[in-house]
C-alpha cells in the first residue's frame, strides 16, 4: 500500500474518532487533513503535535451551546414514604417547618422525621402515656408536647432534647392534657380534663396564668384552643357547652359564649381561627358557629346542615371558607363533609356518599393550599378534595398505599404538595399530591 493510502485511511481513522469525542466535524477534518509539511509516515506513531493537541484540547473544554436543563417528568401523586418505628396507634402529627415533622402515639412517644429522606431524626422519650397533642413553636425551633400522663414537655428540635416539663409538682395540671395552641410567638396555651387553662411562656418556661373557675373559667374538661390573629387573645371550648374569649395579657376573661348568647347546646369540641377577628366553633350539637372576637357576636350559624357531631374543623388556605367533617365511626355508612362560606354565610359544597365520601367518620381534615383539601377517616382512606370544582380528586386507600386502619391524624408538611397521614395501623405515611 502507497504512503500516500496509508495516510488517507489514518485521516479518515483520525476524524472518525474525533467526530466520537464530539469535536466539530470540520475541525476534525482540520486536524487530521495532512499538508505539503506533513511529518513522515513513520513519525506518525510519535504522537500528534503540539498544535494538533491545542486544537483538541480547545474543541473539548469548550462549554455546550446550550446550558438548558433536561426536562424531568413532574413527580408523581401518591405515596412518598412509609415511616416506620412506632409501637401503637398514631395520636398526632405537626410540621415543625422545612423537612421535620414530629409524630406522637398511644405509646409515650414522640418521633422527629425528615419528610424528604424518610428517615427518623431522633426519638424523644420523656411521657409515661398518649401523646395527645403536638405544637410546634417554630419562631424558637421548639416543639411542645401534651400527654395523658398530665405532662407537658417542651423540646428542642435541633437537638432533639428536653427542655422544661410542666407537671402537677411543677405548676402543671393535675389531670389529662387535651389541647394545645400557640397565642403568639412566644406564648402558648394547654387545656385540661382538669377544667383549666394555663398560659406558658415557651422561652423562659414561666407560668404566666391559669385560668380556672376563681377567674370564670370552665366547669369542665377544656377540649379546645385556638390564638386568635396572633395577638393576646385566646377562645376555649370546653364540655360545659361553653366558649371563653381570654386576654393572655391581662390574664383577665373578657366575656363567655353560651346558650344566652347564641352559643352552642352540647360540648364545644373544635374551633379555628379565622383571621380578621373572626373564628369558628364546632360542636356536638352538629352546628358550626362563626363569631366577631371584637364584641362576641354571633355572625353566622351553620346548623341546618350536618346531622352527627362535628368531628373536624378547619379554614382552606387563605380563602373565606372554612370546612367541616361529621360522620360515625360505627353502624350505618355515615361520613360528610360541608365547605361554607364564613364572610357571606353560604354553604359552598357538600360532600357525601352521593359524591364519593368517606363511608365512616371523617376524623380529620387539612387544607393544602387554598384549592385543595385533604380528609382521613375511620373508613381507612385518604381523600383529596378540589375546592374550585367542588369534586373528587383521588382516594388514598389500602389499594394503592393507604392505611390499613382507621385514619387519625394529618399535616401539611411543606411545599410541593407533601403531607402526612398517621393511622391506627401504627404507621405515618408521607404523600405528594399537586
Amino acid at each position: 500500500m502507497s504512503d500516500k493510502s496509508q495516510r488517507f485511511k489514518i485521516c479518515i481513522s483520525v476524524v472518525v474518532a474525533l467526530a466520537l469525542l464530539g469535536v466539530n466535524i470540520e475541525l476534525a477534518i482540520l486536524i487530521a487533513k495532512p499538508t505539503q509539511n506533513s511529518p513522515p509516515l513513520e513519525s506518525v506513531s510519535k504522537g500528534p503535535t503540539q498544535n494538533t493537541l491545542s486544537l483538541i484540547t480547545t474543541q473539548l473544554i469548550k462549554p455546550p451551546t446550550s446550558t438548558k436543563p433536561p426536562t424531568l417528568p413532574p413527580p408523581s401523586n401518591g405515596l412518598v414514604h412509609n415511616l416506620v418505628g412506632h409501637g401503637s396507634e398514631l395520636a398526632s402529627l405537626a410540621w415543625l417547618g422545612g423537612d421535620l415533622l414530629a409524630s406522637g402515639d398511644d405509646d409515650k412517644n414522640v418521633y422527629l422525621w425528615n419528610v424528604v429522606s424518610g428517615e427518623r431524626k431522633s426519638i424523644l422519650n420523656g411521657h409515661s402515656e398518649t401523646v395527645s397533642c403536638l405544637l410546634s413553636m417554630p419562631k424558637h425551633n421548639l416543639l411542645v408536647s401534651g400527654s395523658y400522663d398530665n405532662t407537658i414537655n417542651v423540646w428542642d428540635v435541633n437537638l432533639g432534647t428536653l427542655k422544661y416539663s410542666f407537671n402537677s409538682s411543677k405548676n402543671g395540671h393535675s389531670k389529662e392534657i387535651f389541647a394545645l395552641a400557640a397565642i403568639n410567638d412566644d406564648l402558648f396555651a394547654s387545656g385540661s380534663f382538669d377544667n383549666t387553662i394555663k398560659v406558658w411562656d415557651v422561652k423562659t418556661g414561666e407560668l404566666k396564668f391559669t385560668f380556672d373557675s376563681s377567674k370564670g373559667g370552665h366547669s369542665n374538661y377544656v377540649l379546645s384552643l385556638t390564638g386568635i390573629d396572633n395577638r393576646s387573645l385566646l377562645a376555649s371550648g370546653s364540655l360545659d357547652k361553653s366558649i371563653k374569649i381570654w386576654n393572655c395579657s391581662s390574664g383577665e376573661l373578657i366575656y363567655t359564649l353560651d346558650e344566652t348568647r347564641g352559643g352552642h347546646t352540647s360540648r364545644v369540641s373544635k374551633l379555628v381561627n379565622l383571621g380578621n377577628g373572626l373564628f369558628a366553633s364546632g360542636s356536638d350539637d352538629s352546628s358550626v358557629k362563626i363569631w366577631n372576637v371584637q364584641d362576641g357576636s354571633l355572625k353566622y350559624e351553620f346548623s341546618n346542615g350536618h346531622q352527627t357531631p362535628i368531628i373536624s374543623l378547619t379554614r382552606v388556605g387563605t380563602t373565606d371558607l372554612v370546612a367541616s367533617g361529621t360522620g360515625i365511626s360505627f353502624g350505618p355508612a355515615f361520613g360528610e363533609i360541608k365547605i361554607w362560606n364564613f364572610m357571606t354565610g353560604q354553604l359552598v359544597f357538600t360532600f357525601n356518599s352521593t359524591n364519593g365520601c368517606h363511608t365512616k367518620q371523617v376524623d380529620t381534615i387539612e387544607s393544602l393550599g387554598n384549592y385543595l383539601l385533604v380528609s382521613g377517616s375511620y373508613d381507612n382512606t385518604i381523600k383529596v378534595w378540589d375546592m374550585r370544582s367542588g369534586s373528587l380528586r383521588e382516594t388514598f386507600d389500602r389499594f394503592n398505599g393507604g392505611h390499613r386502619g382507621p385514619v387519625t391524624s394529618l399535616s401539611r408538611v411543606g411545599g410541593e404538595g407533601l403531607f402526612a397521614s398517621g393511622g391506627d395501623d401504627f404507621l405515618v405515611k408521607v404523600w405528594r399530591f399537586v
